[in-house]
């Protein structure tokens, strides 16, 4: 009997790790290893891969995941990063006809604007992407009235400087077309590098 209950809950811790295993998660801003800080410039890292996309069974429709930084908190974009483009399986779909990702761009900002830093960067394989590694492209503001003989001032900057309220990471992913459809990805990795000062963070 003894034997039986221990087979069965060894049987039930199995299924439960099995399940773990099996779940995809969402891309998460992690805290990057002290080594990579030094590297990068940066303290927190988004790692986008074709496996995050498993789920997703509609096509041809823009796929956005949000990483949430709890407020007080300062960030900045320091880097992107196309470590592979994203391509699937030459599959065929149910009328014969070969599928191939022949669009897919890529976009990375806050929650005032989702095209922030990266605004629609085409990272599929079959468009043989030419750029894998950007700083980003700065959000821009013009300053007036801060002197008579100055009618306006253009900055940029990638900086989110002491935030009250929490900060919203957006990346969204967008595929042109049903022979695009993302969940059918069997390769692809993104990475997006940030340097944060803040409380803590949560995903939403």
């Amino acid at each position: 009997m003894k034997r039986n209950i221990l087979k069965t809950l060894t049987l039930a811790a199995t299924i439960v790790v099995a399940l773990m295993q099996s779940a995809v998660a969402a891309p998460r801003l992690q805290p990057l290893p002290v080594e990579q800080q030094a590297r990068f410039g940066a303290t927190h890292c988004i790692e986008l891969a074709a496996a995050d996309l498993a789920g997703v069974t509609y096509s041809n429709i823009a796929w956005a995941v949000t990483n949430t930084v709890t407020k007080p908190c300062a960030v900045r974009f320091v880097a992107y990063l196309l470590d592979q483009p994203f391509n699937n399986t030459k599959a065929y779909d149910t009328n014969g006809v070969m599928t191939t990702t022949n669009s897919i761009t890529l976009s990375c900002g806050d929650g005032n604007s989702a095209t922030k830093w990266i605004s629609g960067l085409q990272v599929a394989a079959d468009q043989t992407p030419t750029v894998v590694g950007s700083f980003g492209t700065d959000y821009t503001a013009t300053i007036t009235g801060l002197a008579t003989n100055v009618t306006g001032i253009t900055v940029t900057s990638p900086t989110l400087n002491a935030q009250t309220s929490d900060v919203k990471l957006i990346l969204t992913l967008t595929p042109s077309g049903s022979e695009a459809q993302l969940g059918s990805l069997t390769r692809g990795k993104a990475r997006f590098f940030f340097r944060i000062i803040g409380a803590g963070m949560q995903v939403q």
